[in-house]
């Protein structure tokens, strides 16, 4: 979100341009960043309230696509008249409010769930008051819930509906056409866990940009990058850590994420042998491993991460164009050794499938942003290995492969003995190797 600089009727500029929001690939890069003045080489050397949409693209090759503007004015949608009624309530719904006992009520200014009473209980707060509509058009809401439910009413409509039992990875999102002027609102909060306190409540709608109608702190400590979020940082060694992460949209439960000093990360599927994304930069979030115990426990990357298809990376393939199984198959035998650290105290993960023994270790790439990967093979009968997996997959000139126009690129150069196919399965690329019996090392680089 860019707000342009401001000036007075004489002309004269009264306020910088801000960059509030910069957000790439779903990681915050900018917030609040002031800009004094145009970038060098702009087009053009004074200020507007008003240009045109401009892209500088002069330092190496760049690719745009699906741009997408919305123009925001100095408009908000704002509460007023409002009335809060707290009530004792022990059940998972919001039913019968007029069944329940009062706690207290008054006129209040704002919205929060700091607005709950005692620790460690469960509790229904219910707001009434007036929606002051600054323009009439579809305007989008976003409830999010640290655990809990709520109901959020405009007029006779119900928009959001979260009744039950909710954690912040489920959207509230409802849509509403409203006319401008004001209009009856009824927001209700149901702190149905004991432990865990917190909503937020967004809108944006036409010629508005996303602003939160709940007061500051209403979330506390479950908003992400708040001052209680416990991270784990990378010193001068390599650090391992245990736990559950997400791969898509499945949880996967024996995972070891694996951090360097020089800041190039990844995370490892011992149940299947599989690594299943690299990332640069900040290594791991682990509030929801300690403040959510017993719900989602997740730790989760600090940056933006490259994700790999998160299928085993070796199996017995009567042919070559078998179906690649998503899980390790009930017919295999597959045996998870777990890790042993050595080399600088990088682990090297062990299993053994099929009578064949397979080591694998990661080291950050010489040069350039990049993985390198190891593997040593021992047994009797040849294997198979999935490098990566695609939309679409194709080697370059010089021998790399391409996954996903530029997600990520092989170089499996240095092994002259061996050359990967690729083919189709399933309406997707894959680049498979087939590794003849023996022993011997395999080396290749991730670079993304």
């Amino acid at each position: 979100m860019f707000h342009a600089p401001r000036f007075n009727k004489e002309g004269e500029k009264i306020k910088n341009a801000i960059f509030q929001e910069v957000w790439l690939n779903g990681v915050l890069i900018q917030e609040n960043v002031e800009v004094t003045a145009p970038t060098r080489s702009a087009a053009f050397e004074d200020e507007k309230a008003r240009g045109p949409l401009m892209i500088q693209g002069d330092h190496g090759l760049v690719a745009l696509r699906n741009i997408i503007y919305k123009k925001y004015e100095d408009k908000k949608l704002t509460l007023s008249d409002m009335y809060m009624t707290e009530y004792e309530s022990n059940s998972d719904t919001i039913v019968g409010l007029d069944t329940l006992k009062v706690i207290g009520e008054s006129n209040v200014d704002s919205i929060s769930a700091n607005m709950v009473t005692g620790n460690r209980v469960t509790r229904i707060l219910s707001y009434k008051g007036q929606m002051d509509v600054p323009n009439s058009g579809n305007y989008l809401f976003n409830v999010g819930l640290n655990h809990g439910g709520a109901l959020l009413l405009i007029g006779n409509d119900t928009v959001v509906d979260l009744n039950g039992k909710f954690g912040l990875d489920t959207p509230g999102i409802g849509e509403i056409m409203l006319e401008k002027g004001k209009i009856p609102f009824t927001f209700i909060y149901n702190k149905n866990y004991p432990w865990y306190t917190g909503f937020s409540i967004t809108v944006e709608g036409p010629e508005m940009q996303k602003i939160p109608l709940h007061a500051k702190n209403s979330l506390s400590s479950a908003n992400k990058g708040s001052d209680n979020d416990i991270l784990i940082t990378v010193n001068d060694e390599t650090i391992t850590q245990r736990g559950y992460m997400m791969h898509g949209e499945e949880k996967r439960t024996h995972c070891i994420a694996v951090g360097s000093p020089d800041r190039i990360n990844y995370s490892y599927d011992l149940s299947r042998g599989a690594i299943l994304q690299v990332w640069e930069g900040d290594f791991l979030d682990v509030t929801q491993m300690w403040h959510l115990r017993g719900t989602n426990q997740l730790a989760e990357p600090k940056g933006f991460s490259v994700s790999f298809h998160g299928d085993p990376d070796f199996m017995t393939l009567e042919n070559k164009d078998m179906v690649w199984p998503d899980s390790i198959p009930s017919n295999i035998k597959f045996k998870p050794l777990g890790y042993e650290m050595r080399d600088n105290g990088r682990p090297v993960f062990i299993h053994q499938e099929e009578g064949t023994s397979i080591s694998n270790s990661f080291k950050s790439s010489e040069n350039g942003r990049g993985l390198e990967r190891t593997i040593g093979i021992k047994g009797n009968k040849d294997i198979w290995h999935k490098i990566a997996e695609g939309e679409s997959i194709k080697q370059l000139e010089d021998g790399t492969y391409i996954v996903n126009d530029e997600s990520y690129f092989i170089d499996f150069s240095g092994n002259s003995d061996l050359t990967p196919i690729i083919r189709q399965s399933n309406g997707k690329d894959e680049l498979l190797l087939k590794i003849p019996a023996g022993s011997g090392n395999i080396s290749y680089n991730i670079i993304w």
